[in-house]
């Protein structure tokens, strides 16, 4: 079985004479670009098969670098889900009962004066800072503060309305004048 390849694919019929001479053409530039830039001294040009895996390997990384960061979004929502889970359990499993009081207890959520109503014990430790009003889901929860401030360090978009409960002047002239009861805003 003599001859050469391109010989051995005419006489099986896998190729024409007419494609046969195109590529001995283009092989012949091909090797004639090479010799005379290496004898003018320039880096020879890479063949189409170097520039097809140079080609090749750029898509590799472009696609490789895609799922690296498809792959870290995914990391983040599930990170950001499973710590959403964490703080609803810990807000939930310290949420207080507020069965509409009679005592109208008025708080500032996002610019916006909200209400509800408390009991008269409740308004007391509002009023303290000893419970806070955590806003979940579309209702509000009434927690320790303690419970609102980890909330609120696990989840800074969490809205928790903590009241500062006053300190008093000692210099203050009218520190020994209360407030009467009957005069509320």
């Amino acid at each position: 079985m003599g001859g050469s390849l391109r010989d051995q694919l005419l006489k099986a019929g896998l190729v024409d004479e007419k494609r046969a001479k195109k590529a001995k053409h283009d092989d012949k530039q091909q090797h004639q670009k090479a010799l005379k830039a290496r004898k003018s001294g320039q880096k020879p040009q890479p063949t189409t098969t170097e520039q097809a895996a140079e080609r090749a390997g750029q898509e590799r990384e472009m696609h490789a670098q895609l799922s690296r960061d498809l792959n870290r979004e995914r990391d983040a929502s599930h990170a950001l889900k499973a710590l959403r889970t964490e703080v609803r359990k810990l807000l939930e499993q310290h949420a207080q009962a507020f069965d509409r009081g009679d005592v109208r207890y008025n708080f500032a959520e996002n610019r916006k004066i909200k209400r509800i109503y408390v009991t008269h014990k409740q308004q007391q430790a509002l009023a303290a800072g000893e419970l806070a009003i955590v806003s979940w889901d579309g209702r509000h929860l009434l927690v320790p503060a303690e419970v609102g401030r980890r909330a609120l360090e696990k989840l800074p978009d969490t809205v928790v309305v903590i009241a500062e409960p006053e300190t008093l002047d000692p210099d203050d002239p009218y520190a020994a004048f209360p407030i009467p009861d009957d005069l509320e805003w």
